[in-house]
């Protein structure tokens, strides 16, 4: 035991000092030293702090690399090309997926359709259905940019403009 650490005979419990921290175990207890937490310590190496600067919250660099994977991913989806010079772009089709929803008013759940699953595979067999959340969020991000976009027009506009509904 540390010589700053007192054991309780009885309890096999450990009373430890203000920079030392038990590791519970029933078979072999063990002892571990903190590193001091202020704002000013340094950071674990291969790790970056994020905003708060304390141990709970710094990002580890395994998640920093898995976080570069996805990103590289991304960026190197290979487009199809076909003799015609088209390019396929997934997200632009998803796109259109949810244009199409909301133009027609379809219910979100026509995603999961088998024909329309079908229909898309037969028209381009890499492309994968996206899900209901994930059309739903397309969606809502379609809403928010043309609702900005209308501020902006409404924001350039010297005129007044009355917007009256009846109830």
């Amino acid at each position: 035991m540390a010589s700053n650490a007192r054991e309780d005979t009885q309890s096999n419990n450990v009373a430890f000092t203000d920079n030392e921290v038990e590791i519970q175990s029933n078979a072999n207890p063990t002892l571990e030293t903190l590193q001091p937490m202020d704002n000013n310590a340094s950071n674990p190496e291969g790790s970056t702090p994020v905003e708060g600067d304390n141990k709970a919250n710094v990002k580890s660099a395994y998640w920093e690399y898995f976080d570069r994977l996805k990103v590289e991913a991304k960026q190197a989806q290979v487009q199809k090309v076909n003799e015609d010079g088209f390019v396929f772009d997934p997200l632009k089709t998803r796109k259109c997926v949810a244009e199409m929803i909301v133009l027609h008013e379809y219910p979100l759940s026509c995603v999961d359709h088998h024909g329309m699953r079908r229909a898309f595979a037969s028209m381009q067999p890499t492309f994968k259905m996206p899900s209901r959340n994930t059309v739903r969020k397309d969606i809502l991000k379609m809403f928010g940019d043309e609702k900005l976009n209308l501020t902006l027009q409404l924001d350039k506009n010297d005129s007044i403009v009355a917007i009256t509904s009846d109830m």
